[in-house]
């Protein structure tokens, strides 16, 4: 699940990206999905229900 449709693009529509980070981690989970033969789907959610946002953000 993503919150971000910019991620969401890169991994459904396989869009590049100009950002070598970005692009140095999706070979390596393009070979993970590969490698484990992964039957991948993805989702875009709205951010307020991104779970993780709740750890990883701090609370005012």
């Amino acid at each position: 699940m993503l919150d971000l449709k910019t991620m969401f693009d890169r991994l459904v529509k396989n869009k590049s990206t100009t950002d070598i980070f970005i692009e140095r981690r999706m070979r390596f989970i393009d070979q993970i999905i590969q490698q484990q033969n992964l039957d991948v789907r993805y989702q875009i959610i709205d951010p307020a229900e991104n779970k993780a946002n709740q750890l990883l953000l701090p609370k005012n």
